[in-house]
């Protein structure tokens, strides 16, 4: 899990944390509840490229309010 928040001259930054796996529905409605931005799924076994893939999946918070 990535978390996004804003450093002292409120520039973005990015914060990477461990790969959860589970209930997508639940670690996103927790996600939403921490005020994160959103979280990044990906189909397991999937490897990173560049550009976008039907693999990866972003899917953002409806009440996230940038600072």
């Amino acid at each position: 899990m990535r978390a996004t928040s804003r450093n002292a001259r409120s520039e973005p930054t990015t914060t990477a944390s461990e790969a959860l796996t589970g209930d997508g529905a639940a670690i996103f409605r927790h996600a939403c509840g921490l005020g994160l931005e959103g979280i990044v799924s990906k189909r397991i076994g999937s490897r990173y490229v560049s550009g976008r893939t039907r693999a990866w999946l972003k899917t953002k918070n409806p009440n996230f309010e940038r600072s």
